[in-house]
């Protein structure tokens, strides 16, 4: 049996935008994972997502992989859009989303005392300078690139995206069901990859993130809330 899967990258700039379909005929199903910068939403994949709308096709799957710029950017923006557009021809209905908030996250918490080390680990490009500097040392020939991209991308370069991951949040607050496959918990692998039946009869095997990885995310979103200052959110069930 011929296996009809489609896997598109999509221009992202230095993050990632994947589109997978699959099914034969006309049972084609579609899965999307990450969207760049919004630059990337809006100059390169925007029209893909269009095509999709004018086919009548649903996203089944969107997944936001982690809260860097360079990933929940485009998806943000594409959200945003869609939302206006729900009463016309170039919306794209969603079926599930998976993108783990800081209300999944909180059971993973760590203590005070260890929320520095985590955070610190996480930020790893905390200037510009930092930025082109790991670069160019991991390769040089991308040097001039990294540059370019701080010059003009300076506001989404630097991976601090829980001030994205929350507006994601409020976008897809009561419009879209978020993970619901894992019953509106934290998508996580605990010991054996879990899997999860999709439209279609696709099964994805979930191999990341880890509970250290979500302790570790924790971390960053509790630093932000408590730096602008908004610690009644720490408080508050199902916010963040």
């Amino acid at each position: 049996m011929t296996s009809c899967v489609a896997v598109e990258m999509l221009p992202a700039d230095y993050g990632d935008a994947l589109h997978i379909s699959y099914g034969c005929g006309m049972e084609r199903h579609h899965l999307w994972m990450d969207g760049g910068l919004v630059k990337s939403y809006r100059e390169n994949w925007r029209q893909r997502v269009r095509q999709l709308a004018t086919e009548g096709a649903e996203i089944a799957l969107l997944v936001v992989s982690h809260i860097d710029a360079d990933h929940i950017n485009g998806v943000r923006a594409f959200v945003e859009e869609n939302q206006r557009q729900v009463e016309d021809e170039d919306f794209v209905p969603i079926g599930e989303v998976w993108f783990n908030q800081y209300r999944h996250i909180r059971p993973y918490g760590k203590k005070e005392e260890e929320v520095g080390d985590a955070l610190r680990a996480y930020l790893k490009w905390p200037s510009q300078e930092d930025f082109v500097d790991y670069v160019s040392h991991r390769a040089s020939r991308f040097a001039p690139l990294a540059s370019r991209l701080a010059r003009t991308s300076l506001e989404e370069m630097v991976p601090k995206g829980v001030s994205e991951g929350r507006t994601l949040a409020r976008l897809l607050d009561g419009d879209y069901p978020s993970n619901e496959s894992f019953a509106g918990k934290a998508v996580v692998r605990e010991g054996e990859p879990p899997v999860v039946e999709l439209p279609g009869g696709a099964r994805v095997r979930v191999l990341s993130p880890s509970k250290e990885g979500l302790t570790r995310l924790f971390a960053v979103w509790e630093s932000y809330l408590k730096e602008h200052h908004l610690e009644e959110v720490l408080a508050v069930r199902g916010m963040g």
